[in-house]
């Protein structure tokens, strides 16, 4: 029973917070206008100013947060973060030898250089 009341406090904090919060954001600090209008509906010309469906937005915002991941994933195997990482050394396996991702995409791709 007292999970149940943790988990429903939780949710229900949450989504308070969402629109409070969130609607004291967009007010106060951004100052969001529902009548503004965006340059590719002003300039519309069908060449350079052309709206951008939302379905389309959504997938380009959702595939560049999804390739961080795999991007970071490459990085961290490469400097063998995984096995071994400090404060100081996290990019690097010490503090002389530093560690990008290029020796494991050049071993990965047969680039010698």
């Amino acid at each position: 029973m007292t999970i149940i009341l943790i988990v429903f406090s939780a949710a229900v904090s949450l989504v308070c917070g969402y629109f409070l919060y969130g609607r004291w954001l967009g007010t106060k600090l951004f100052s969001l206008n529902a009548t503004f209008v965006t340059p590719s509906i002003e300039f519309r010309d069908e060449h350079d100013f052309v709206p951008t469906p939302t379905p389309i937005v959504f997938g380009h915002h959702f595939t560049s947060i999804a390739e961080q991941a795999q991007l970071s994933a490459l990085r961290l195997r490469s400097c063998g973060a995984g096995a071994r990482h400090s404060f100081g050394s996290f990019w690097g396996r010490s503090s002389s030898e530093a560690c990008t991702t290029w020796p494991f995409l050049s071993s990965a791709f047969g680039i010698v250089g």
